[in-house]
Parts: structure tokens; sequence; C-alpha cells
């Protein structure tokens, strides 16, 4: 190659570079200002729901599956330096279905959650004032998952990107991933977030399994059969009620995987509720 096509393709190749960082530039700015659009817009919406004055019933249905050692089908046997051990025979399944009358009253701040029994088991029940029977995961006020991650005041506290656009329940939806500044000290969830862009109006959130209150036990748990936890965790809003999405679904799975058998997974348990036959006795902004 003599020294005029040199010239002509490093004159080329420049140009190529110089338009292709102008261009990344655009597309990181636009990208950056439909994030600062959308964080804006959830936090509009999630001072409409921190505000809101709510009143309402539905049905609560939980299902819960955990898998236990199988102690009764356990034996022990003796090494040749005459060492015993009790070896256990596998695992037990257990599930449990759960029916409620579920309400939630929030007014003036105030949060009152109560529950009443109907179904154990597919045996009828009227146990007012009830507690949430699950036995391997707790959980409470899941209308307000938002406000935790995309409030003005929890904005702060979060980095956010944006990691795909797509669809959900037929909806165009954006989803962001929001992540602890300061990981120290956090006591919250946070997580994928699935938006509307019609409305901006949270439709899902895919929580982070390390955010997880037990998530260190579950560490040490997968570490006595040399496994990793691999939970998934998620809140769906599929109900619409002026302007404010309410759940509809609620799922833990408590699964583990294996670092010697890569991809072969255990589920130890699994928490799947269900939200419906809604019945709104309130919804609207609090008058201060």
């Amino acid at each position: 190659m003599n020294k005029s096509a040199r010239s002509v393709l490093f004159v080329i190749l420049f140009v190529s570079l110089v338009f292709w960082s102008y261009s990344n530039s655009f597309l990181l700015a636009d990208e950056n200002n439909d994030l600062n659009q959308i964080l804006d817009k959830c936090a509009q919406y999630c001072e409409k729901l921190s505000h809101s004055a709510l009143y309402f019933v539905c049905t609560e249905k939980v299902e819960e599956m955990i898998r236990k050692p199988q102690e009764s089908a356990s034996h022990s046997f003796r090494t040749f330096g005459g060492t015993t051990y009790q070896v256990y025979g596998g695992l037990h399944t257990e599930r449990h279905t759960y029916v409620y009358d579920y309400q939630l009253i929030r007014k003036q701040g105030v949060i009152k959650e109560s529950r009443i029994l109907l179904k154990e088991d597919g045996k009828k029940k009227h146990e007012e004032n009830a507690p949430l029977k699950t036995e391997r995961f707790y959980y409470k006020h899941v209308i307000f998952g938002p406000t935790g991650l995309l409030s003005r005041k929890a904005q702060l506290k979060h980095a956010f990107q944006i990691i795909k656009h797509g669809k959900f329940n037929k909806e165009q939806v954006v989803v962001i991933r929001a992540t602890p500044k300061n990981e120290k000290g956090i006591s919250h969830l946070y997580g994928d977030v699935w938006i509307s862009r019609d409305n901006f109006r949270i439709l899902k959130i895919e929580w982070n399994q390390q955010s997880l209150q037990d998530y260190e036990k579950m560490k040490e748990v997968a570490e006595q059969s040399n496994a990793v936890p691999k939970t998934i965790l998620i809140s769906e809003y599929g109900y619409e009620h002026n302007g404010i999405q309410f759940p509809s679904k609620y799922t833990i799975k408590e699964i583990y995987e294996s670092k010697i058998w890569k991809k072969r997974r255990s589920k130890k348990s699994e928490t799947i509720v269900t939200y419906k036959d809604y019945k709104f006795f309130t919804v609207e902004v609090d008058i201060k």
C-alpha cells in the first residue's frame, strides 16, 4: 500500500471514529434523558401511592411448598474405623394452602393490614385477625413495594440504568435496574422494575436475592451442600384502580444451584400468593 492510499485510509478511519463517537454520545444522552423522565414520572406515581387513602379487601390465596429431610427414612452405618454416621433418606414435601379475606386500610400515613382465614388445606375456617401462616417466608404491605425504590427520597440512595425494552402483559414496558449506591446498612429490597411506557405505572418488580433479609443464612445453607442460592422473588401489580396498581401475584422460589454439577438446581421451598376479587371502599389522595 503506497503512502497516498494509507493517508486516505487513515482519513476514512478517523472520520468513522469521530462519527461513531458523536453518534454514541447522542444515544447515551437520549438514554439518560429518557431515564431521567422515567424516574421523575415514577416518583410522581410513588407520591400518589404514598399520599393515597386506601381501603380495600380482596381474596388472598397462599400456596406454600417446603422440602424437608425425611428423618423417618434415616439409617446409620459404621465405618471401618468404628465411627457411626446417621444418614437421612431423602426429602419429603409439605404443601399447604391458605385462603384469606385480606384487608388493608391506610389513612393519614397509618397502615393497618388484617386477615380472616377462610380455608386451610381445603377445610373451611373462619378465624378473624388470623396470622400469616407461611413457615418459610413472611411478607407484608406488598402494594407499597415501589416506594422503597422509586420515591424521590429512595432514588437518592440508588443508581439506575435502563436494561431492556419489551412487553409485559401485552403492555409496552421499559425495565430499569436499581442498585444501592452504598450497600452498607441497606435494609430494604432492590432489583429490576418493569414500568409501563404509557403511564409509567409499576407493573412488576424482580427483587435481587442479595437484598433479602435471610440471604446470608441461605448462603450458609447452600455452602453445606456445596451450592449457591438462586432465589427468585417477584412482585406483580396487575390490577389498576384510580391510577394505582394493586398486587396480583407475589412469588418466592428458594432455589440452590450445585457448584459441582453446573445448572443442576434444587428447589427447597416455593411460596405463591395470588390476589383477586378486589373490592374498593376508598382510593383517594389525602387532603393535607
